[in-house]
């Protein structure tokens, strides 16, 4: 018996043991073959015409049968282990590239806005420096000459050392030029750690008759009587103006003295008011790819005489 017509005689058998027969011939049981001469083809040529094609032999469902889409697609269709495991490999390695240039973008931008944060501030600093200078009042204080204390002389309010200066500018920190004459103090003090800072105090001026006393006396330098100032006292509204410097030093152009000439002096000791200020500052270390501070001179452009009386 052939596979091919073993369906057709399975099926002719329960018919006859359901309904069973008449007496009589048996009909005969129907052939897969269309012809007697045709002979039937084995199991690799099912799909001839000579033979009935078979329910049972597609896998597949009726459904998947009538779907077009899965009829295009293989009987094993999938993704295997290795080939996810590949894949999630190379998501995970895009990630971690793409990671990496977003922190170093981000580290340059910090960098970069760094460094301009820090070029802004040296050149404002230059530029407070210079407008307070530039703005100098000349205004007379009283320097008590005695214990007594109506006893008293009238002396220049500046005040010119090597480590400090004091003097009266309308140029302030807040508000610019717009705001009311303030007391400007320098003053030269050790660092945190390395070096010297350079510190700024701005008080309200009060006037000549200020409460506050600013000229206490006098002292000696170089066999010459000068004012001698209160001490300059550093809290936490004093303004850093430099910072881890290896050296700060104010010097002063006195062109009063025809004989010497144009000098620059350490200690100011004329009752006049010097032609310039040079201020020279000198980093700790030197970095030639930042913008430092660095040594600027300021003419002072007053010349009126501190014995005299000047009336609008």
């Amino acid at each position: 018996m052939t596979s091919c017509n073993l369906p057709n005689r399975l099926l002719w058998s329960a018919h006859l043991l359901k309904w069973g027969g008449p007496p009589g011939p048996r009909p005969t049981p129907p052939s897969a073959c269309s012809r007697a001469d045709e002979p039937c083809l084995d199991a690799t040529l099912r799909r001839s015409k000579t033979c009935a094609p078979s329910r049972d032999q597609n896998p597949r469902s009726a459904r998947e049968r009538s779907s077009p889409v899965f009829s295009r697609l293989p009987f094993e269709a999938g993704v295997t282990l290795i080939e996810m495991l590949v894949a999630v490999t190379l998501v995970a390695l895009i990630a971690t590239g793409m990671t990496l240039v977003l922190r170093i973008a981000l580290d340059g931008s910090a960098k970069a806005q760094q460094r301009i944060a820090s070029n802004r501030k040296v050149m404002g600093v230059e530029r407070i420096m210079r407008e307070q200078i530039a703005n100098l009042v000349p205004v007379n204080t009283s320097c008590q000459t005695t214990a007594v204390a109506s006893t008293a002389a009238s002396e220049i309010l500046f005040q010119g050392r090597p480590n400090q200066m004091r003097f009266v500018s309308t140029y302030t920190l807040n508000e610019a030029a717009r705001g009311i004459p303030r007391l400007v103090e320098y003053v030269v003090i050790p660092g945190d750690r390395l070096g010297f800072r350079l510190v700024m105090n701005e008080l309200v001026y009060g006037g000549p008759r200020w409460l506050v006393p600013v000229c206490v006396g006098y002292e000696n330098i170089n066999d010459i009587q000068v004012p001698q100032f209160a001490p300059i006292r550093v809290s936490g509204s004093s303004f850093v103006l430099a910072d881890e410097l290896a050296s700060c030093r104010f010097a002063y152009r006195d062109d009063h003295d025809p004989q010497k000439g144009p000098q620059w002096v350490r200690v100011w000791a004329t009752r006049q008011w010097p032609a310039a200020i040079r201020i020279e500052l000198v980093p700790l270390v030197p970095n030639p790819s930042l913008l430092q501070t660095s040594s600027l001179t300021v003419p002072v452009i007053v010349n009126p005489k501190p014995d005299q009386e000047y009336h609008e």
